[in-house]
């Protein structure tokens, strides 16, 4: 409490100085903030590995936002974050965004700074494989920082918690901003697409001036930029539902099925009677249903509509520009491209504001404020909504209905006894109730709003107490992300237009693609929204000596210091997503005595008081499962559930830094840092580092270091998510039954917050050389490695499955049971052994129906004769977070700066590369997947799957997420970047140049396991800049074009055809920017 008290107390001392300005005499002190060490003028950190970005680097990339600067970063990985790979719908950190990820290690692990301070956390947050399945993963937000008032952007490639604290285990990314600017620039600029019809616009401001008699200085950075859209449809490649077309071989190539991004869920659809054997009319329309009581709906130029079943070859033609036929092999539907409809780039307005303000006082102290906002909105569109992932019903009496009439043959002229088959004066058979089967609804795409906002404060003072000098400040900083989703379809409001029995129902039947019809799909539109915000409160004191004590090679400086940090976030869904609001479906079973008709046997209608709800329907529980409602789904189509959450944590740190120098040529960093929080536990971590001036003209270097990050609040708090996904396996199922219906299946997956969750704490060491061989030619060359203990993840799906797989067969009697009721007596009441769960599940975390006969006759014959038991339908798959386990990443960087002077101007290369050679995933020792991983390689399940005869169904079991991961799924091995540079008098240009190389898609295999191969991708920068004066006016102007030879992204089976996570697929862009300086 008196820590908090004296914080209380500091920070309000802060608030009122920070009013106060004070005539002085004495000029305003250049600070430099390098990023690795805290003590200021430490000669250490001339040998720490740290990558600089000079603002001519920026501007010579041709950039104006952070998620842009991050693409050129060697060190920076796969960015998850990125617009183009949001496809997980109102879930997923959508709108303006980008996030840090050095070393490709996952986002988190990296801490990001401004002037030497942490960031604000998003309030967004992604999915990352770790492990076997999807985690929850935070980040800074790269487009906080308006570049026109970069400074520089230091990269510290060194773990760095000791220093700093949580997060710094690959690196720090530092922001450093000019606070000593003077004068004004104003910059515009526009740029155009060579592949879309997209234009961006943006204006710079920066502005910096002194006054109060020359003690204040305030400066003031202003962008705002303007993103156009880009339209799939645009683009040869991303307009390709089915992909497989640009394969070697094309449609014939092994890889086809992975890159034929089309659905089956087409904008006309199929549709089952909820009666199957039903006959309707007898005579009419039922000629046009199969047996299993099944249709589908063709447009009406579609030859097929004349060839239904049993010979049937006059057409059924709606009206509605369609027509139907019996669902048959012959009468597949079109497959529906999803990219129709879709933005690859939404449209983007973004401002960022940056002001910073020092004044000197009297007592030689200084006040310095930093006052920063950031606001975005971002508008796109994405596919049109399916009935995924359950079934509506359709009245027997809706209008719309083609079998609801009785008296009419399709093609009988209206007259006598046959009126209009869409007369609602027409009687019904209440066995036309329908079952959408395949459907998309149109005609209207979703849409994606998202609006952000993010401000910073911080009040800083530093100064001098007698010996020491003394730096603290106060940090308050919040961010938040208001996202709407559009035009999505309430499953209430959707039922209840297919039992209308009017024309203003949904009409089902319109080919609105082809056809002047209207589907009346308005009614069932509602918005959606997902309101979260970060917040970050923070106070640091810091007392510095240079002098503390003297060796033979000079001074020690040495450094001590206190934090505070209060972390916060919230994530409220809206009532249709967090169970406020509920939809629950009917069973899916159509049969000959189905007994779950929704609609009322006289009227057609819905029940009086219908509102989604099971008890409204008056039907038998049977009717509605118990995984047809929240939390398995939301009441929103294509919107599965998640709950509310939110969470909180306090962060109390006391830490030191030491810099010694060893003798001339040497110098030492040791560092140490103590951190308690109110979640986790507490944390202690050191670093050390050394750098000897061998000789002239080389420098060595090197460090060790432990570092830690905290597990996410998301991870620690959310009560739960559940996805609906699709490529899973459920092993268990697909090998005892030997049925291939269970590989690549969807499987709901239930995600858990886990708040016992540690720390996940790393080993950290670098080793590396500065050579100068001749003046002004520089060449580093840095080796690292990262060992990294209790990753948090979850297991994965399929991966439990495997478990659940790997229990059973262990279990198994080895003998057969006597029949099906002995065997499910047997397995109801097995309830001991490792791994198992009382009743019927294995493994708890695979829940599945309870068994029956049914069951046990669906075995194979070789799985009963072994005694293995029965194995229900899975109805979801529990993966709780874990820290469950180790990652270790190895590799070296290279750079190489050359500056020379002719008489033809001066010229400067940069080269830098940056190699990973180990990224490896180990199970944690004791985890289940250590027990998973050591049967696999043990021979168990290959054995189970030869004596129970499945190698057809499934080749092999694999533990997913583990073992080595370079150059794999995005984690590309290698990543260079290069810019030469020329000036002479008023003219520059330069020339810069980006590769990422070569990785395999893992899951995407040819007939022999092959793997996918995404190539590797170079692409150029060029600009060209003229200076001149008007008046008094400095003024520069600046032609570029970035992807200089328009390259297109390599194929990847994703759904635009290329990795967004990893590759920018925009093409070409051109742009002009106009500079004045004042």
């Amino acid at each position: 409490m008196d820590f908090i008290y004296f914080l209380k107390r500091f920070s309000l001392f802060l608030l009122v100085s920070s009013c106060l300005v004070i005539a002085q005499e004495d000029e305003i002190q250049e600070e430099i903030t390098v990023v690795g060490s805290q003590i200021k003028g430490a000669s250490i950190t001339g040998a720490l590995p740290v990558t600089v970005y000079s603002i001519d680097d920026i501007e010579a990339l041709g950039i104006d936002s952070g998620d842009e600067l991050l693409e050129n970063i060697t060190e920076q990985g796969q960015n998850e974050f990125a617009e183009s790979s949001e496809t997980g719908g109102i879930n997923s950190s959508r709108g303006d965004m980008g996030a840090y990820n050095l070393r490709n290690i996952s986002a988190g692990n990296t801490l990001v700074l401004l002037n030497g301070r942490r960031l604000v956390t998003s309030p967004g947050f992604q999915t990352e494989l770790i492990g076997g399945g999807f985690t929850p993963v935070s980040t800074v937000n790269s487009n906080l920082i308006p570049t026109s008032g970069l400074d520089r952007v230091e990269v510290l490639r060194d773990g760095a918690s000791a220093i700093y604290g949580a997060d710094a285990v690959a690196g720090v990314v530092n922001n450093v901003i000019n606070r000593d600017f003077e004068g004004m620039v104003v910059k515009t600029r526009a740029k155009t697409f060579s592949e879309f019809n997209s234009h961006d616009r943006a204006v710079n401001l920066q502005f910096g001036t002194k006054f109060n008699n020359g003690d204040s200085h305030i400066t003031l950075s202003y962008d705002f930029v303007r993103k156009g859209h880009a339209e799939a449809n645009e683009h040869p490649v991303m307009s390709q539902g089915n992909l497989s077309v640009f394969l070697p071989g094309g449609v014939n190539s092994e890889y086809e099925s992975f890159f034929d991004n089309t659905s089956s869920q087409a904008y006309l659809g199929q549709f089952d009677m909820r009666n199957a054997s039903s006959r309707v009319d007898g005579d009419g329309a039922r000629n046009y249903v199969d047996g299993s009581g099944e249709f589908q709906v063709l447009p009406i130029a579609d030859p097929r509509c004349a060839a239904s079943e049993g010979n049937i070859t006059a057409i059924y033609d709606t009206g509605f520009g369609t027509c139907i036929v019996s669902d048959s092999g012959t009468n597949d539907l079109t497959r529906w491209n999803k990219n129709a409809y879709a933005w690859v780039r939404g449209k983007t307005d973004r401002h960022n504001l940056l002001i910073n303000l020092t004044t000197d006082l009297d007592n030689g102290m200084t006040l310095y404020n930093e006052i920063a906002y950031y606001d975005s909105n971002y508008f796109s569109h994405r596919d049109l909504s399916t009935q995924y992932p359950r079934k509506l019903a359709i009245s027997a009496a809706s209008f719309y209905n083609p079998l609801r009439s009785g008296d009419c043959l399709p093609g009988e002229a209206i007259g006598g006894g046959c009126t209009d088959p869409l007369d609602l004066s027409n009687p019904f058979d209440p066995d036309a109730e329908l079952m959408i089967d395949n459907f998309r609804f149109g005609d209207l795409p979703r849409t994606v709003d998202v609006e952000k906002e993010t401000w910073r404060f911080l009040q800083g003072l530093n100064g001098t107490l007698g010996d020491w000098d003394f730096d603290g400040a106060i940090v308050w900083s919040k961010a938040t992300s208001d996202d709407l989703g559009g035009n999505r379809i309430d499953f209430l409001l959707m039922q209840q237009a297919l039992f209308d029995t009017t024309a203003a129902g949904y009409n089902f039947l319109c080919d609105w693609v082809n056809d002047d019809c209207s589907t009346n799909i308005e009614q069932t539109l509602v918005s959606v929204t997902k309101s979260q915000e970060s917040e970050l409160k923070m106070f640091d004191l810091k007392f510095s000596k240079d002098d503390l004590f003297e060796t033979n090679a000079g001074s020690a400086g040495f450094l001590i210091g206190v934090e505070y940090r209060e972390e916060t976030y919230v994530d409220d869904r809206d009532p249709r997503l967090d169970g406020t609001i509920n939809f629950h479906h009917l069973s899916q079973t159509t049969s000959t005595t189905s007994s779950c008709r929704l609609g009322d046997p006289v009227t057609g209608a819905l029940p009086a008081g219908y509102d989604g709800s099971a008890a409204s329907t008056g039907l038998a529980a049977s009717c509605h499962p118990s995984n047809y409602t929240y939390p398995y789904i939301g009441a929103i189509m294509g919107g599965t559930a998640t709950a509310d959450s939110e969470g909180s944590r306090y962060t109390s740190s006391l830490f030191a830094e030491l810099g010694v120098p060893l003798a001339d040529t040497i110098d030492m960093q040791v560092a140490a840092r103590y951190e308690s929080t109110s979640d986790f536990g507490n944390e202690m971590v050191g670093k050390f580092a050394i750098g000897w001036q061998a000789s002239d003209s080389v420098l060595l270097r090197a460090s060790a270091s432990t570092t830690f990050k905290a597990p996410n609040l998301v991870a620690m708090n959310q009560p739960f998510i559940v996805r609906f996904n699709s490529g899973q396996q459920d092993y268990a199922k697909a090998i005892i039954d030997t049925d291939d219906d269970y590989v690549n299946d969807w499987i709901y997956r239930r995600a858990e917050g886990n708040p016992n969750l540690k720390a996940e704490t790393s080993d950290n060491f670098s080793i590396g050389a500065v050579f100068e061989p001749v003046s002004d030619l520089v060449i580093t060359l840095d080796a690292f490695k990262i060992d990294k203990k209790d990753t948090v993840g979850v297991f994965g799906t399929s991966n439990e499955t495997a478990l659940d797989l790997l229990n059973r067969w262990n279990a198994r009697t080895g003998a057969p049971d006597a029949d099906a009721a002995t065997a499910v007596a047997r397995c109801l009441a097995q309830t001991g052994g490792s791994g198992y769960a009382p009743n019927y599940a294995f493994n708890s975390n695979v829940v599945r129906s309870t068994i029956d006969d049914d069951d046990y006759d669906d075995m194979d014959a070789n799985a009963q004769a072994l005694g293995l038991c029965p194995v229900g339908n899975h109805d979801y798959v529990l993966s709780n977070m874990e820290n469950l386990a180790d990652r270790t990443v190895e590799g070296f960087d290279i750079a190489v700066y050359y500056d020379w002077d002719t008489n033809y101007g001066s010229f400067a290369l940069r080269y830098k590369g940056a190699f990973t050679t180990k990224l490896e995933q180990d199970a944690a020792a004791g985890s289940k997947a250590e027990a998973l991983i050591n049967a696999i390689e043990a021979g168990t399940l290959a054995d189970a799957i030869t004596q129970i005869g499945a190698a057809g169904t499934v080749g092999a079991v694999v533990a997913q997420g583990y073992g080595a991961l370079e150059g794999t799924d995005s984690y590309f091995e290698d990543k260079h970047s290069a810019r030469f540079s020329w000036r002479l008098n008023a003219w520059s240009a330069s020339l810069t140049a980006r590769r990422v190389g070569d990785y395999v898609q893992s899951a995407v295999v040819n007939n022999s396991g092959v793997p996918w191969t995404v190539d590797a991708m170079t692409t150029y920068n060029m600009s060209l800049a003229y200076r001149f004066d008007v008046d008094n006016t400095n003024m520069k102007i600046t032609f570029g074009s970035n992807n200089l030879t328009n390259e297109d992204a390599p194929l990847a089976a994703d759904t635009f055809g290329f990795d967004p996570d990893v590759h920018n697929g925009y093409g070409r862009t051109f742009y002009l920017d106009l500079r004045a300086s004042f």
